[in-house]
């Protein structure tokens, strides 16, 4: 996951990286990685990739396919929520659980 912002001070940055930290053993769970990009200069290489505008909360499956890109902050259950219904999660689950198939 990349959470970008033009500033730390932005306030849906501060407000999306206080959520995270309310929660992170959802994310931990899940194996996501968080990169913060609040500097828009020099751009970063993920900011040269995704060409973030403002705010913007990117989300990406272990296969590295860009997933979800969101405008405003997420909650972890709703990150945790959205990641649950990727393939590659659901295949996750059933190889730990495969009395669930």
């Amino acid at each position: 996951m990349v959470i970008f912002a033009d500033s730390e001070k932005d306030p849906n940055f501060i407000n999306q990286v206080e959520s995270l930290a309310e929660d992170p053993g959802a994310l931990n769970d899940r194996d996501v990685l968080v990169i913060l990009d609040a500097t828009p200069s020099p751009p970063s290489a993920w900011r040269q990739l995704l060409h973030p505008n403002g705010f913007s909360l990117v989300i990406f499956d272990k296969d590295g396919t860009r997933a979800l890109r969101k405008p405003l902050p997420w909650s972890v259950r709703e990150i945790s929520h959205a990641i649950d219904k990727f393939s590659s999660r659901r295949n996750e689950l059933l190889e730990r659980h495969p009395a669930g198939r």
